[in-house]
Parts: C-alpha cells; sequence; structure tokens
C-alpha cells in the first residue's frame, strides 16, 4: 500500500537562495571567461546580463529591498586563479544571524558566518 507523504520540504532561506543565485551568476562569468575573455572574468557583473548568460533578478538577495546588486564582485581574477579564491560574495548585511553566500573561483558556493568570510575576502 502506498502512503502519501504527510511532511513537506522545508522552505528555502535567504542564504539558500543567495547561494543558488551565486552558483548561477558563476556559471554565467564561466561562460563569458570561455567565449570572450582568454579565461578573464567580466570586468563587471553587468557583462553576463547582457550577454544573456544571467538575469537580473539573480542578482538580488530576496532579504534586501534595496536597488542595486545584493553582490559584492571581487575582479580581476581568471578561470586560472586559486580555485579557494573568493569571487563573489554578498553584502554580509542581508542575513548576517544565517550566514553569508560566497561564490569561490572554483564554482562553488558556501554558505559562511561572518567571521569566516572576514578570512576569506
Amino acid at each position: 500500500m502506498i502512503m502519501p507523504m504527510t511532511h513537506r520540504c522545508p522552505a528555502f532561506t535567504p542564504p539558500m537562495i543567495c547561494s543558488m543565485n551565486l552558483r548561477g551568476i558563476g556559471q554565467a562569468m564561466y561562460i563569458y571567461a570561455q567565449d570572450y575573455a582568454n579565461g578573464d572574468f567580466p570586468s563587471g557583473i553587468s557583462m553576463c546580463v547582457s550577454d544573456g548568460n544571467a538575469f537580473a533578478n539573480q542578482f538580488v538577495c530576496p532579504a534586501n529591498h534595496n536597488v542595486g546588486t545584493s553582490y559584492l564582485y571581487v575582479a580581476g581574477l581568471t578561470t586560472n586563479s586559486n580555485p579557494q579564491s573568493v569571487l563573489m560574495y554578498e553584502n554580509p548585511q542581508n542575513h548576517p544571524v544565517q550566514g553569508t553566500a560566497v561564490l569561490f573561483v572554483d564554482g562553488h558556493t558556501e554558505i559562511v558566518k561572518p567571521a569566516r568570510l572576514q578570512s576569506l575576502i
């Protein structure tokens, strides 16, 4: 006999959504680096949107109601940079208690506490 599920999946938290946003932005940055820049990431993150590889709403944290991007970009890195270097991270004020989403050069994301963020950037 098949029983229906009685529990629900947990809702995505704002840091989880930011982590997913950063992951998608990271993929767009890699596409740009491979297509146009010989391994260099774009000089500005808006280039990923203008190329159609990312959407403008990916650059806004659901907890941030201000106009503009919610994420900070570390310019000047390439696909050959240290894989553990921070490529992009969200404004730590977006949700300081839950943690801050960070995108690394190798494309993985993590949600880190403020003390660890300071040591990474």
